[in-house]
Order: structure tokens, then sequence, then C-alpha cells
């Protein structure tokens, strides 16, 4: 008895190791979860959550995917469901690991992948960044796939990679140093923006005024196919054998890129004809006059679309598949699902704080901001509001402030609201400065408002310090600083020249 009650106090002891190590390895692993770029929690985690059997389409590659494709619109236009298990920089090694180990759960009928990373993209072995390569890995749960995604970039690029920099407690040792709040909450963040894999960030638009597509006609015998990296095209025939094995219809596809080239287009045409793929390049002149595509609008940058830009190549690839694309007998009927029935409210959150800071009329913008999904901070700078008019009036009370900014007078004035609720507003003669907590005591703020009757130069000052970040524009008006009542993101830094033209400057 003796012995026994030993054994069950040293298993006790072994399983309370394991399961705090396993719980300090998942806070030390990066989350990724704020700022500009994909977060692997609600991607991966959203994934393995998913019904089995259910997603008729999986997407595969990198940014290029998550910023293109855009699931929900899918499902709702065309009542198709899919899932993209893009992450940035992902290669075609672990698109290869992350289809197969998709496979284990899901029966898709589609597979779509995107091909940018099939040509050199970061001059090294593996066409991928170790950042990056480790938000795709770390994810993945370990089975022979994620081991076998490690073992195949350790053999590609040993010098990058190691097995020791695949041992979170060893490549992460040290992050206990920068710690934040979602390092904490790992189960939370992996239950919000179910976006299907889609991303939400690349929201701006960025202004490509001289870009022109090419034809795919202008190739010639003279035009050369850009080469693969030799790695990228054994992965790409791996990907391809797997779906013929699994009767699986594999389309190649090249997503709205500036930096896609003819040559490249050549080379993935050649290749998809060789074997007889299905390719779709959505950056001809064809495709671009089809889709009604600028990418001066729909683009975020050089080489991301937008929300609005993914609008437009989801609902051209949803043509293809039910009106152009049925050469293999794989025909997709629309059906419902509630998984993706419940993940619409998310997107239609999503592209609210898209249109939110492209919003540039006051009078817009100030009703937008009545969602208890956001804390607001309203700082007064120099001579802030004789411009404003008695609808404006309204629609800042109908926030909840009490004061009429109309007779602010060049005054001190500055309000925090936080998830709907006024938790701070004050004004004065004489320069105001406050400090305080929104979201339940987990963001730091400080706030400084210097009117035009404290200041001699009528220049005044606006300050918004969120968890050690300034937020505001700091420019003539009322300043405004938006920020995600549950993740903590910045959504939008505007100032609305209120003492002037009610021009807005961010």
């Amino acid at each position: 008895m003796a012995r026994f009650k030993s054994l069950i106090k040293c298993a006790a002891f072994v399983l309370a190791a394991i399961l705090c190590v396993s719980g300090a390895l998942r806070i030390l692993v990066p989350k990724n979860y704020t700022g500009e770029g994909q977060s692997p929690v609600p991607t991966y985690f959203g994934f393995y959550d998913l019904k089995k059997n259910t997603a008729d389409i999986l997407y595969l590659g990198s940014s290029h995917v998550y910023t293109s494709f855009s699931p929900q619109v899918l499902y709702d236009e065309y009542g198709i469901t899919s899932y993209s298990l893009a992450m940035g920089n992902q290669n075609l090694t672990l698109s290869y690991y992350w289809l197969k180990e998709a496979l284990r759960t899901q029966s898709p009928s589609v597979v779509v992948l995107e091909c940018a990373f099939a040509f050199d993209r970061n001059h090294n072995p593996s066409n991928s960044i170790e950042t990056y390569t480790q938000k795709s890995v770390n994810y993945m749960h370990w089975s022979l796939n994620r081991i076998g995604a490690i073992k195949a970039l350790c053999e590609t690029d040993p010098e990058l990679y190691t097995l020791q920099s695949f041992i979170p407690n060893i490549r992460f040792h040290d992050r206990w140093k920068e710690l934040h709040e979602e390092d904490f909450i790992l189960g939370e963040i992996a239950s919000r923006e179910p976006l299907m894999g889609a991303s939400k960030h690349f929201r701006h638009y960025c202004g490509i005024d001289d870009y022109q597509p090419y034809s795919a006609a202008d190739g010639s015998q003279e035009t050369e196919g850009e080469e693969m990296v030799p790695v990228m095209k054994e992965y790409l025939d791996r990907i391809a054998e797997l779906c013929r094995e699994r009767n699986i219809r594999l389309i190649l596809t090249l997503t709205p890129c500036g930096n896609t080239t003819l040559r490249m287009h050549i080379a993935m045409a050649e290749y998809a004809e060789e074997h007889g793929i299905e390719f779709l390049d959505f950056n001809t002149e064809d495709m671009i006059r089809d889709m009604g595509y600028e990418f001066s609008i729909h683009n975020s940058d050089i080489e991301h679309p937008n929300m609005w830009g993914a609008q437009k190549v989801t609902r051209r690839f949803g043509d293809y598949l039910t009106k152009e694309g049925d050469h293999t007998g794989t025909f997709l009927q629309p059906h419902k699902d509630e998984q993706w029935e419940n993940s619409r409210s998310c997107y239609e959150e999503a592209l609210k704080d898209a249109e939110l800071i492209h919003t540039d009329n006051i009078y817009e913008y100030l009703p937008a901001l009545r969602d208890d999904r956001y804390s607001v901070f309203i700082c007064a700078r120099g001579q802030a509001t004789s411009e404003l008019d008695e609808e404006l009036a309204l629609k800042l009370h109908d926030l909840g402030l009490r004061t009429d900014l109309r007779d602010l007078n060049g005054e001190s004035y500055f309000a925090v609201i936080d998830a709907g609720r006024v938790v701070e507003e004050e004004r004065s003669k004489k320069e105001l400065k406050s400090t305080g907590v929104i979201r339940n005591g987990m963001t730091f703020y400080e706030i400084i408002s210097k009117g035009s009757v404290v200041d001699d130069l009528k220049y005044g000052r606006s300050s918004i310090v969120i968890s050690g970040r300034e937020c505001s524009v700091n420019r003539r008006g009322i300043n405004i600083a938006v920020v995600d009542h549950e993740s903590a993101e910045v959504i939008d830094k505007v100032c609305f020249h209120t003492g002037g033209n009610l021009k807005a400057e961010r």
C-alpha cells in the first residue's frame, strides 16, 4: 500500500510538472494577435474547432491568400463553405504539411494553392522567414505532420533551422521580458474573430496609381517562365500528387499583387497545363477588367488586397466555381452550415472597422462610434470647436457626452468612453491631464488637452497615450482615438478640424 501511494504521488507530480511546462510554453509562444498581419491563434485554433468534413474548400499559401479570399463572402453569396489555412510567408513546404494535417479532419472537394512562394521571395533555401515559419509550425497539433514539417525545414535550410529551434522553451525562453495581455488569454483570443482564416488587417489604401496589369497573350516563344525555387517545385509536385490521390480538385492561383510578373504567369500556366491542373491568375488584364479591380482602391499595399479587394477576388472566384470552372465534375452545391452562419456577424464587424478608418465625414463618423465594441478617446486642441453646429452637438450628445462643445471657446476638453460608458469628461480653462484604465483595468491611458485659452501661441496640445503608445494625431480640432475593447488594438486615429473646415486628418 505504501509503495502504491508513492507511485500515485510520483504520477501526480509528473502530471503537475507536465501541465506547468505546457502552460508555460503556451504563454511563451508569440500570439501575434494585435497589429498588422495574421494571428495564428484564431486561424489555427478555429480550424481545429471546425466540425469534421464541413469545409468544401481549403485555401493554402501565404498572406496573399488570407488577404485575397473571403470565406464569408463565398458562403453568403454562393453557399460554399471554405477555410483559409494561410499564414504570412508560408512556403510550399508548410502548405503541403498543413494540407496533410487538414485532411485528418476535413475532406474538401477543392484545394486552392496561391503560388507566389513557388518563386524566390527570401533568398534562402526554405524561401521563408524564420519568425513567420514559427507561426505556421507552433500551432499545428503534435502529429507526424508537424514532425515532418520540422524535419523538412531542417533538412532544407540547416543554417536557419535546427530541431532545437522548434522547441518553444528554447526558441522563446527570453520572451518573459516582453509578455503582454494576449499571452495569458490564449483561449479567449482563439474564440475571437471567427473569420474562417481570413484577415481583417491590411485595411489601408495604398495609392498604386500607375500599375498596369499584364496580358496573358503577351507571352511568346522568346518569353520564358520564371524558374521556381527547386524545393518549392518539389513540394508543389507533392501537393498536386496528394490532391490526385485524394480525388481533390486543385486550383493554382496568383492573387492581385504588383510584384507578380508575366514570367511567373507563364511558369504557372505551363505547370498547370503539363499536370492537368486549373490555374487562375487574378493579375491579367482580362481578369482585372472582369473584376472591376483597381489597385489604387482595392489593394492595401503593393502586394495585398484590402477587404474590398478580397470581395472582388472572392466574387470572381465564386463565379468561376459555379459558372465556368466545373471541368472535373466537382459540383459545389450551395448549402447552409451553422458555423459560417455564426461567423457572419464577426465579418460584418470587421468590415465596419475597415470602413471606419476611411470615413472622413464627421457627420457619418460620430454615429459609427456608438458601438460597445469600441473604447473612444476625444481630446480637444487649440480653438477646437468653433465650427460645430447643432447637428454635431447632438451626435456628440448621443455618445453620452454631457458638455455642449459649441460653447467650448478655446477651453481644454477631453472625454473617455469605455465600451459605450462615459468614464471621464472634463473641461477647463487650464491644461487638463488625466490617467486611468479601460477594458476592465487591462489597458492604461494618459490624456492631455490644452485649449487655445491656455496657450499664448493658440496652438494648444493633444496627447492620447494608450499602453505607452501615442495615439493622438495632435492637430487643432477634436482628436479621436478608437480602441477595440476586446483586443486593445487601436483601430483609428483621426483629427477633425472642428475649429475650421471639419476636414479629417489621419
